[in-house]
């Protein structure tokens, strides 16, 4: 028979995505929950530096929960990466982890021995280092073959990545021993109020440690409120542009409401665009959530038949419990993707009202415009007219002013004897003037036309160069 392993399909490219990973000494913390029978859970939590978390993983693996203790009802290891400070200077701002977690993903933090031996000491699934290096989000379940054990171990890994959209890109890698009840996994990406918040959610329900699955659903909850913050953050914002718009025929949230922003069409267009672009990304989420939520529900089921007979009544409670708080983040999470919905088709109609509207006042200027020109038409035929009546009556009297004009110079003698010239000797010098004269100005006159003409040219060929590269570019 041939020798096979449940991760070697996983174990393929394990060195490649470990060579990716691996950082400086760093600080981590480590949670630790044991549970005994009729007892309180012991909860242990201390910050670790890299060399003494490598000393507590090798004490963890020699001095494990022993299954064969009666009293002895499972328990967690958690491992939670450091914490990364929240940037809230400019809350407009979409919130990027730093740039560590946007390129190389929140498992660049430990060192590519140090995280080789946390997966080997936990029984991590193969898959983690392909996990901290990624940023697709999934929920996958493995089944875990060890050595010398026999019964495999469940693993699951779990990836929360929404690119900035939302405060949130954490990586999840976990391994559930049946046998004893203990549970293992490495938590990374967490901002310092994420990590307090999730620290704070285990130990108050610490009585459900002894379940697997308590903490993916956890940060389920915790996606889930994220995104319903971002739902009331788009309502909001689309009631403010349906209000500076006035586009509109549903009642106003407040008609009183005046917005800073104004009236401005182009800030409006902008701000419905971000609602629909915002509530697409959301919508994205939600639905990626709601297929995380399913393999979680089915792993618990998974998870009911895979316990010892000594725990299977806990294992029993803890996902009931767990099986009902999951139905209840499916219900709204469902609500919470109708609504969303509801926004995106919401906020396309009013950008299309508000494309309507645009459209119809430059229609309106257009129709004014043409009545102005329309105006400025008939008062130019009247100006015309008038010039034209001048034009007729100076040429009409033109020659007679010329005439009169010309044998008025003293260049003529009317009064000479009979006999004697009218016309003086130096006659010759009127026309030695005015013939020059006249054609330097009748010169001067077409070279002006020639460059109007050639200006007037340049600048229609430019124009329709211009309307050529704005055709092409729509």
């Amino acid at each position: 028979m041939l020798k096979m392993d449940s991760q070697m399909l996983f174990s393929y490219g394990k060195g490649t995505f470990l060579d990716k990973l691996g950082s400086d000494e760093t600080v981590v913390e480590v949670l630790t929950i044991h549970h005994f029978h009729a007892a309180e859970p012991v909860i242990e939590s201390r910050p670790l530096t890299e060399p003494e978390l490598m000393s507590w993983l090798v004490k963890s693996s020699e001095m494990p929960i022993n299954g064969d203790k009666e009293e002895s009802t499972g328990g967690l290891r958690l491992i939670l990466g450091p914490a990364w400070q929240r940037i809230t200077q400019n809350t407009d701002c979409l919130r990027f982890p730093p740039s560590h977690h946007l390129h190389n993903g929140p498992g660049d933090v430990f060192s590519k021995s140090a995280l080789e031996k946390i997966i080997e000491e936990l029984h991590l699934p193969e898959a983690t280092p392909w996990l901290l290096s990624t940023h697709s989000s999934h929920f996958q379940r493995y089944c875990i073959e060890l050595k010398g054990s026999t019964s495999p171990l469940i693993g699951f890994t779990m990836r929360k990545s929404t690119r900035g959209i939302l405060n949130l890109d954490v990586s999840l890698s976990m391994s559930y021993n049946p046998n004893n009840g203990l549970t293992c996994g490495l938590l990374d990406g967490c901002s310092q109020s994420q990590q307090e918040f999730i620290k704070t959610q285990i130990i108050a329900h610490s009585a459900l440690a002894c379940h697997p699955l308590l903490l993916p659903i956890l940060l389920t909850a915790y996606q889930r409120q994220l995104i319903n913050t971002e739902e009331a953050k788009l309502w909001s914002l689309l009631v403010d542009v349906e209000t500076r718009s006035g586009q509109t025929g549903a009642p106003l949230a407040n008609p009183y409401y005046k917005s800073k922003k104004g009236k401005n069409f182009s800030i409006i267009t902008k701000d419905a665009l971000g609602v629909i672009q915002r509530a697409t990304y959301s919508e994205s989420h939600i639905k990626a959530l709601l297929l995380g939520l399913e393999a979680v529900q089915d792993s618990i089921l998974h998870i009911k038949t895979e316990n010892s007979k000594s725990r299977k009544a806990d294992m029993e409670k803890a996902g009931h419990i767990l099986k009902e708080r999951l139905e209840f983040i499916s219900h709204k999470t469902k609500v919470m993707l109708g609504n969303i919905q509801f926004i995106e088709k919401r906020g396309q109609a009013q950008l299309t009202a508000v494309f309507n509207y645009i459209a119809q006042r430059d229609a309106r200027l257009g129709r004014k415009f043409a009545q102005y020109s329309g105006q400025i038409a008939r008062a130019s035929k009247r100006d015309s007219s008038a010039m034209k009546s001048i034009a007729i009556l100076t040429v009409a009297f033109l020659p007679g002013t010329f005439i009169s004009t010309f044998f008025a110079m003293p260049l003529f003698d009317f009064s000479a004897p009979p006999g004697q010239p009218i016309i003086k000797t130096r006659f010759w010098i009127y026309w030695a003037v005015a013939v020059p004269l006249t054609l330097t100005v009748l010169a001067i006159y077409l070279t002006y036309v020639a460059y109007i003409e050639h200006k007037r040219t340049m600048e229609d060929n430019q124009q329709e160069g211009s309307e050529d590269e704005e055709t092409s570019e729509i």
